[in-house]
């Protein structure tokens, strides 16, 4: 184990996979399986703005798709079993497959079941996505290689462990990668402190992420943050290699870098980059 860890989020953060994912698997599947489409552009619209260009940008699949039904459910069959994907996603440990279909056996709940198909059609879609559409921000990859000899690499995901690993690998970046903690591991402030609980020192771990739920999984750990800007990427990971990494590394970087670089990532959050 080394002295540091370099915890990072894979979608929206290292991958552009994100808004790829979202217009052509998410939001299409969830068209298809309520039965919206003489609503379709409205919807995709709405579940875009949902899980890309607000505030709960990076929000897990199941959480993302609890808030789009809700805002719909009065379009949906089974709209009376929102609640029972509310209580699970309340008491659930473990926002995956494996714990809804647990849920499912449980309770019968035919919306339930609906969930567990969506993102089962979402992983098979996602799997058919042309490889040009999971490429690698610049910058991130030329970064996780060369920090990777000083610091341990964990991937702090809530998508789908396979196909993260996947996309890694298909990028070249899963042999640098200590562990790859994803949704089956639990939620991502459940993951950082389970990478502190190893041994490392709060401050030589630094969350990396694009999305406010990485911010507070980080805050929720006690441990540094630095933003990735949605539609900023690049210049991110630039600012990252050039300042923020080597204060981190040095022991210098500040409340007050850090408290640059949050204004900043909220001001960026909310922002359409479509428009």
């Amino acid at each position: 184990m080394k002295k540091y860890a370099f915890c990072v989020d894979s979608d929206g953060c290292v991958m552009d996979t994100m808004t790829p994912k979202h217009q052509l698997c998410f939001g299409p599947e969830a068209v298809k399986m309520w039965n919206l489409l003489p609503w379709e552009k409205e919807a995709q619209k709405r579940w875009e703005e949902i899980n890309l260009w607000q505030e709960t940008r990076g929000i897990n699949r199941f959480q993302g798709i609890y808030k789009f039904l809700q805002e719909y459910k009065d379009k949906i069959a089974e709209a009376d079993e929102l609640p029972l994907l509310e209580h699970w996603l309340q008491t659930t440990g473990e926002y995956s497959e494996r714990a809804l279909a647990g849920e499912v056996q449980k309770t019968g709940s035919k919306l339930l079941q609906q969930v567990l198909d969506w993102s089962g059609k979402v992983n098979e879609s996602i799997d058919r996505l042309p490889k040009e559409k999971t490429k690698v921000f610049t910058g991130a990859k030329d970064i996780i290689s060369r920090i990777c000899k000083e610091t341990d690499i964990y991937i702090i995901s809530s998508a789908n462990r396979e196909a993260v690993c996947r996309e890694w690998e298909e990028a070249g970046l899963l042999n640098y990668v200590t562990e790859c903690m994803t949704q089956e591991k639990g939620t991502k402030r459940e993951c950082l402190k389970k990478v502190c609980a190893f041994g490392y020192d709060p401050a030589n771990v630094l969350m990396v992420g694009d999305a406010r739920g990485d911010k507070e999984s980080a805050d929720a750990a006690g441990i540094p943050f630095f933003p990735i800007l949605a539609g900023k990427e690049e210049g991110s990971w630039q600012e990252g290699r050039e300042n923020a990494f080597p204060a981190w590394l040095n022991g210098n970087y500040t409340k007050e870098m850090q408290q640059k670089y949050e204004n900043q990532f909220y001001q960026n959050l909310g922002r359409d980059e479509r428009k």
